[in-house]
């Protein structure tokens, strides 16, 4: 989902992003966390641990990107922490804590 705006950028792919360098390319929040999604899939691990990977995107792109991410991480563990009652759905077993304890756990529908 940041391919648009890659290929907007001179350099596409080689473009030096942030706005520390003096040609750096300045991405919105979401942004950042579409590339930094990206990155995760071409990562070899075992597991994968994301905290709040989404909080910057709308719904519908949260949604979108969390279906890929799942896509690509079928041989993979995914500890996923959100806020986001639509990004937690999608998860396989749900942990819900409260001042640093275990409280509930489950499928959404439990």
């Amino acid at each position: 989902g940041i391919e648009k705006r890659i290929n907007e950028m001179e350099d596409t792919y080689d473009a030096q992003l942030g706005r520390f360098f003096e040609e750096g390319h300045e991405l919105s929040g979401g942004q950042w966390q579409k590339l930094a999604m990206a990155r995760t899939f071409f990562r070899e691990s075992d597991f994968v641990i994301l905290d709040e990977p989404t909080s910057a995107l709308d719904p519908l792109s949260e949604i979108s990107l969390i279906r890929k991410l799942f896509d690509h991480t079928q041989d993979q563990g995914v500890l996923f922490i959100t806020h986001r009652m639509g990004a937690a759905r999608l998860a396989d077993r749900i942990i819900v804590m409260k001042d640093g304890a275990f409280i509930e756990e489950g499928n959404h529908d439990e």
